[in-house]
């Protein structure tokens, strides 16, 4: 859809996750594009240096990144321990700095990760998650600073796959968006101009779940307040159409202007996150090397994968 005529899936497993497999077949059978699948862990500087060597050699080169890796490991923050953090931090943490690492001096049109709202508004057992993507948010701003591309997308609740469906992000605050609509919001992101802000935030929000149980509101969420009243008006004006027995149509985007395309999104809403948090580059995770302790099924339904786009003008 944006003229890259080859993707590589960097994935743990080697082979593309389950949830993901109608994309890949979609990929290859009605877009036309190469997609190699290579097993690789994304922590591993190494590795990844290695596989993006091989993959030089078959594709053009390296024009986009886009980092998925995640894994959770819950648990209430007073029990966290240190074996409970590096599961969590390794796929995001490592995994960034392994892909920054392999695409030095690369010229990318853009290096996109996904974080979570999670690292804004937090999540309940979730702390060492929300640290996980807060770096990720930190680290765009940090690539940024060096004149390189970056940018963090902190994505709302996903229904039915990734981690996000798996999330405890709390459901009074966000409603949970249709995978379809959630490719379509990244789609428009690939296709707008570069980005002003290294942050951006994509979720649907229950904007009175939202501010409901909040005594105060704190100073970096107060230009969202006003969003609260809007949602309440365009819900009675939706509710009274609907007894009418009037034709309704859907719910605008919770924020205005969207992604910059009619109907995209359709109750999302793309938003600029100030920066909170600096960056300096420090120790990395110990992350572990192996799944041999977890579960089968925890292991492989892991969304420890990484995407790079190759340029299609090499063909």
């Amino acid at each position: 859809d944006h003229g890259a005529g080859h993707l590589a899936l960097l994935s743990t497993s080697g082979r593309p996750p389950q949830d993901a497999h109608r994309v890949f077949q979609e990929l290859t059978s009605v877009v036309g594009a190469q997609v190699s699948v290579c097993q690789c862990d994304v922590q591993d500087e190494a590795a990844v240096a290695s596989c993006l060597q091989e993959l030089r050699g078959t594709m053009p080169p390296v024009r986009g990144v886009l980092h998925a890796a995640g894994r959770l490991n819950d648990h209430m923050f007073e029990y966290l321990e240190a074996e409970h953090l590096r599961p969590v931090l390794g796929p995001k943490v490592d995994g960034a700095l392994s892909l920054h690492a392999a695409c030095a001096g690369s010229e990318l049109d853009f290096f996109i990760m996904f974080s979570s709202v999670a690292a804004m508004v937090g999540s309940v057992g979730q702390a060492n998650y929300g640290a996980a993507n807060s770096f990720l948010d930190a680290f765009a701003q940090y690539r940024r600073a060096q004149g390189l591309a970056g940018l963090s997308v902190q994505w709302g609740p996903w229904a039915s796959m990734g981690l996000s469906a798996r999330s405890g992000i709390p459901q009074n605050r966000f409603v949970r968006v249709d995978p379809v609509t959630c490719l379509d919001a990244l789609s428009a992101i690939l296709a707008a101009p570069a980005p002003t802000a290294g942050v951006v935030g994509v979720a649907h929000v229950s904007w009175a779940g939202f501010f409901g149980r909040m005594k105060t509101v704190p100073s970096y969420l107060k230009e969202f307040e006003k969003y609260k009243e809007e949602e309440k008006d365009r819900s009675e004006t939706y509710g009274r159409s609907s007894a009418a027995g009037r034709p309704t149509t859907q719910m605008p985007p919770f924020l205005t202007g969207g992604f910059g395309r009619p109907g995209v999104g359709g109750g999302l809403g793309l938003i600029s996150m100030s920066p909170l948090l600096g960056l300096r580059p420090g120790s990395r995770a110990a992350a572990p090397r192996s799944t041999e302790q977890r579960p089968k099924e925890e292991a492989d339904s892991d969304s420890d994968s990484s995407a790079s786009k190759g340029d299609s003008k090499g063909d």
